[in-house]
């Protein structure tokens, strides 16, 4: 359904645009007669209506790739794992927090939180057929802070202020717990 989708949208998209200035190739055509009701409004209007019909099928098949059972249930498995290791993480960094230079946590982001990060980025979009709109609020609001913030103690880290690196990433724990909350409630 989507090659076809995709193929209605561009032919009604160009045959719109072809209809459009056809008139005005016409050296036979006066300069006034190439204001707007010179274009042929039945060829535009079906040209269009064709495009429509190829918007129309490419959203019915996203929607049904993005509720299909088995994407929803490995999207689902990968936000609560990709959560949970992030949050144990930070929990072992924050109580490593004595022993850890402070430059070195910033090499400890990269190697121990970006995939997780990016994995649960990835499958985020599973929570609003789910949840709907406002769990997926819920749980992007506090994602989402909580990822500024690690990013942040990044900064903090490599800018050796160590005071900044812990307060932030134990907000983001915070955020990321909470996160972990609004998604249990939201996909129940």
């Amino acid at each position: 359904m989507r090659p076809l989708g995709l193929i209605l949208l561009l032919v009604g998209f160009f045959a719109a645009a072809f209809v459009s200035v056809r008139q005005l190739d016409k050296p036979s055509v006066a300069a006034e007669s190439r204001k707007w009701h010179s274009i042929d409004w039945i060829q535009y209007g079906g040209a269009m209506a064709v495009g429509v019909v190829g918007v129309v099928l490419l959203r019915v098949a996203a929607s049904r790739v993005s509720t299909s059972d088995s994407k929803v249930a490995a999207d689902l498995d990968t936000l609560r794992n990709s959560l949970d290791r992030v949050i144990a993480r930070l929990q072992a960094l924050l109580a490593e927090r004595q022993n850890v230079d402070v430059y070195a946590v910033s090499s400890r982001i990269d190697s121990d939180f970006l995939e997780d990060l990016g994995r649960f980025v990835d499958a985020r979009e599973t929570i609003i057929p789910v949840g709907g709109l406002k769990g997926f609020a819920n749980v992007m609001s506090d994602f989402a802070s909580g990822e500024r913030l690690i990013n942040r103690a990044w900064c903090a880290s490599a800018d050796g202020y160590v005071d900044e690196v812990w307060a932030s990433l134990a907000k983001a724990e915070q955020l990321m717990q909470s996160a972990r909350e609004h998604l249990a409630v939201s996909v129940r």
